[in-house]
């Protein structure tokens, strides 16, 4: 922007100096036709000639203040990042106690021990089942006389 700024001064003042050299006049001579000249076409010749120089001021001035509101919005986006990253680290950290907690609760000792007692009564009631059967197919055998 500088440079465009810079490169536009250089222009003007160009122009101006061709425009003086083509008309043939003299610094000195468009100095005292200036002052030849009212007071309000004076200040409509000041007006004309600091208008583009008034914005061009304007325009840089309007540039440095974008710059720095991007060197801010970046600055804030970075931030940002940053702090999307944290949350999906703790996010992925979180995920992990869940399964370490889901896991715990699977391989829980008293959960496991409480399936293996339940599992070890039912095996017993079979096992009395079982007995209870065998003693009374033996009672019936006892009762049968035998065939010789």
């Amino acid at each position: 922007m500088r440079l465009f700024i810079l490169s536009t001064l250089m222009l003007l003042a160009l122009a101006c100096a061709v425009e003086l050299h083509a008309l043939a006049y003299s610094a000195s001579s468009v100095l005292h036709l200036f002052r030849s000249q009212p007071l309000p076409q004076q200040m409509a010749v000041v007006i004309l000639f600091s208008v583009p120089l008034l914005l061009l001021a304007v325009a840089f001035l309007e540039h440095q203040k974008l710059l720095r509101q991007r060197k801010a919005a970046d600055a804030l986006a970075e931030q940002l990042r940053g702090v999307t990253d944290a949350a999906r680290e703790v996010s992925a950290a979180q995920a992990e106690i869940d399964r370490a907690g889901d896991h715990l609760s699977r391989t829980d000792p008293e959960h496991r021990l409480g399936d293996f007692e339940r599992r070890l009564g039912a095996a017993d009631e079979m096992v009395l089942l079982q007995q209870h059967r065998n003693e009374a197919d033996a009672e019936r055998g006892a009762k049968r006389p035998s065939p010789r």
